[in-house]
């Protein structure tokens, strides 16, 4: 004796408690590393990959932290501290009558 559940596949999906929690939240993160920072981050992670590489130690892998952090300009240890090397966006001066 089989057992079938008389529910069909669109229910099946809005029945799923996670669905409505896998999108993303509306505060993202915003980019905090900007200009020279982001640059010196890009580099500071390939030197110390490749240094990870030339010595074969897993402790380059550090690496990917800043390089990763340049990459994608978003660095989390700056939140909590309010940092920000990224431009901030220009406003324009409101028109007075």
């Amino acid at each position: 004796m089989t057992c079938r559940a008389s529910i069909s596949p669109a229910q099946a999906v809005t029945a799923t408690p996670f669905v409505g929690k896998l999108k993303p939240p509306n505060d993202t993160m915003k980019i905090n590393v900007g200009g020279l920072d982001r640059i010196v981050r890009i580099i500071a992670g390939l030197v110390i990959l490749g240094a990870g590489y030339y010595y074969k130690s897993w402790w380059g892998l550090i690496g990917l932290g800043p390089l990763l952090s340049g990459i994608f300009q978003r660095c989390p240890a700056y939140l909590p501290f309010g940092l920000s090397t990224g431009s901030k966006p220009e406003t324009t001066p409101e028109a007075k009558p």
